[in-house]
């Protein structure tokens, strides 16, 4: 039986338009996946077999100089959560606690993923002069 793991990180581009297309690109067919985006920050929440979750951390560390990248999680889990294969959603006022629920993951595990998230757009990230959009239930 392959060991499981979860991988997610939070990345910005400082050119906006690239974030999300890159980062798609590299979807690997091994893994189960979420993804959400918006106001300028592009979130992915991976599982899968340790040699495809090391396959993408590594490919995530080739990010060019416009990506700050923050990798909140990376550690084994028991069993895969997730049930989808690559859904994307905008989010624009939905909660990403939720929708990390509504595909497989444990309430505390989407809320720590969440807040984990906000903290890096506050503390980390170069701020919007926009109102930024992620929420926390």
């Amino acid at each position: 039986m392959n060991t499981i793991y979860r991988l997610a990180y939070v990345a910005r581009s400082r050119y906006q338009n690239d974030t999300l297309a890159q980062a798609l690109r590299w979807k690997h067919p091994a893994l189960q996946v979420v993804t959400l985006y918006g106001a300028g920050y592009f979130f992915q929440c991976f599982e899968g077999d340790e040699a495809a979750i090391t396959e993408m951390a590594g490919r995530l560390s080739e990010l060019d100089d416009g990506f700050e990248l923050r990798i909140l999680t990376w550690h084994q889990i028991e069993r895969s959560s997730l049930r989808s294969h690559d859904p994307q959603y905008m989010l624009s006022g939905m909660s990403m606690t939720i929708v990390l629920q509504q595909h497989g993951l444990t309430l505390d595990d989407a809320r720590l993923l969440d807040e984990s998230v906000q903290v890096y757009r506050v503390n980390i990230a170069i701020r919007l002069p926009s109102t930024p959009i992620f929420r926390t239930s």
